[in-house]
């Protein structure tokens, strides 16, 4: 049987892959991981507005499972135009909200925030996330590479950065701090 092609393009399969398939990828591997783990999502520039949209969040996160996100999805009428940007948001109040849940067994989680990466897709991305991202790809002195972020998740992987638990790590060349210069008037 054929894929529909559109069944896998907009706000369902975002969500669903960003937010809760991860989520429950992660629930799911809890029971094999070592004590004192580290895990590390992989967020984006994009979920870092997550404080102005926490009433859509909040319901986002009381989603008990990938398989009822569906009915969430369609009772908050999220688009294909903000999908990327919310399921990023989720994935970052995640990651903070669940910063003591493993304590008993030492196994802690943060994110990382990359800006645009050079990627084979980032055109089309950008081209899809809108003006914002077209700004602060311009603002950029270049994209990011992979080499660029690679070592900041493998940092987070260590015991030297045990210390560090529910922080949400912004690597975008400063492009977040710029926008906040420009939103409060600096």
């Amino acid at each position: 049987a054929r894929r529909n092609s559109r069944a896998w393009s907009g706000a369902r399969p975002t969500m669903r892959v960003n937010f809760f398939g991860l989520r429950d990828f992660t629930e799911g591997l809890l029971p094999k991981l070592a004590d004192k783990a580290s895990i590390v999502n992989v967020a984006s520039l994009a979920g870092v507005g997550w404080p102005g949209n926490v009433e859509r969040i909040k319901p986002a996160l009381a989603v008990p499972s990938l398989g009822e996100s569906d009915a969430y999805l369609a009772q908050a009428k999220v688009t294909d135009e903000e999908c990327y940007f919310l399921s990023k948001e989720c994935l970052i109040v995640w990651t903070m909200k669940s910063w003591s849940r493993w304590r008993d067994r030492g196994i802690r989680m943060n994110s990382v925030s990359p800006g645009p990466v050079e990627t084979p897709i980032a055109k089309d991305f950008l081209a899809t996330l809108g003006e914002r991202a077209a700004k602060d790809a311009e603002r950029s002195e270049r994209p990011a590479w992979p080499e660029d972020i690679a070592p900041i998740i493998a940092f987070l992987c260590r015991n030297e950065s045990a210390w560090i638990r529910a922080t949400n790590i912004q690597a975008d060349w400063g492009l977040y701090a710029a926008a906040m210069e420009e939103r409060l008037g600096f």
